[in-house]
């Protein structure tokens, strides 16, 4: 199984799986959104499980939201055959630089090559770090001091795009609202003036919609808890 890459040069719409199932993401990614990511972060999936949930978002591409920059952690995302991952809490240019290797085999990085799917696609797979057929990473800025690097952190090579993540950069912010909002006008503009994609994780379709008109091209079209609790909350 080889995992297809989205088209970044246009929006894309996210489902956003936090779960653990594979049942779900199955029955979700029936004609909604362009790509499934699993929140390995925050989320209940095991490898097991998430090895499987890009199974049933097939022929949809998945990412792993990993739990951490790490070099195991984002081994682990990519070995489940996923197109690409977003790691997060980058603060500094270093740290994004860091996620490149992490995700990338050598030359470009030093990533471990093993893992099950990936051995599908055999020397091929192996070789992917050596040019953009590689997996695609997303970095995420949470914090006040992500957005006062970002410009760095955009700059990056290596980084494909990137994507905010308004909860703890409003934690970061001290629960301001408006610095919340120029945060997220500062980082777009630096995605903008490197030519990159900009992100940010919206909670519903009127968030969706909004951030979509301010030029934000990866938003989050459904969540599974919200999904399932509007469900029942209408059913009852």
């Amino acid at each position: 199984m080889t995992a297809s890459h989205p088209d970044l040069t246009k929006p894309i719409s996210l489902a956003w799986f936090t779960m653990g199932s594979p049942t779900i993401v199955e029955v979700a990614m029936r004609g909604t959104a362009d790509v499934a990511v699993m929140d390995l972060q925050h989320g209940l999936w095991d490898r097991m499980s998430a090895h499987t949930a890009v199974h049933a978002a097939s022929p949809r591409p998945a990412f792993m939201r990993v739990a951490a920059n790490s070099e195991i952690e984002i081994s682990r995302g990519l070995d489940t055959g996923a197109a690409g991952v977003i790691v997060p809490m980058v603060d500094t240019a270093a740290e994004a630089a860091e996620a490149v290797r992490h995700a990338h085999f050598p030359p470009l990085g030093h990533r471990s090559a093993g893992g099950v799917r990936p051995q599908f696609q055999g020397a091929a797979y192996a070789g992917a770090g050596s040019s953009r057929s590689g997996p695609i990473l997303g970095v995420m800025i949470e914090t006040a001091e992500g957005v006062r690097n970002v410009d760095a952190i955009v700059a990056t090579a290596g980084v494909d795009f990137i994507f905010i993540g308004p909860f703890d950069l409003g934690l970061s912010l001290g629960g301001n609202a408006q610095a919340l909002e120029e945060s997220a006008k500062e980082v777009l503009k630096a995605c903008r003036k490197h030519g990159k994609p900009c992100g940010i994780y919206t909670a519903n379709r009127a968030a969706f919609e909004q951030r979509r008109a301010e030029g934000f091209s990866i938003t989050v079209l459904a969540g599974d808890v919200s999904a399932v609790m509007s469900a029942f909350a209408a059913s009852a």
